[in-house]
């Protein structure tokens, strides 16, 4: 089963993925979760949830 993660899963297109993926293994992380702009934290945030060869939205 392919694993996601959408970034930005409160916003408007974050919460249409969502809806959309339900019931597939996806993890949704908001603005107040993850700052996009620090590389660290989204490398850690990808390995923690998707590991490699999966998607990030």
């Amino acid at each position: 089963m392919t694993r996601w993660l959408v970034t930005g899963s409160a916003g408007l297109l974050g919460r249409d993925l969502m809806d959309t993926l339900h019931g597939e293994q996806v993890t949704g992380l908001t603005r107040a979760d993850l700052d996009i702009t620090d590389d660290a934290a989204c490398q850690a945030a990808v390995t923690a949830t998707v590991g490699a060869g999966d998607v990030v939205v």
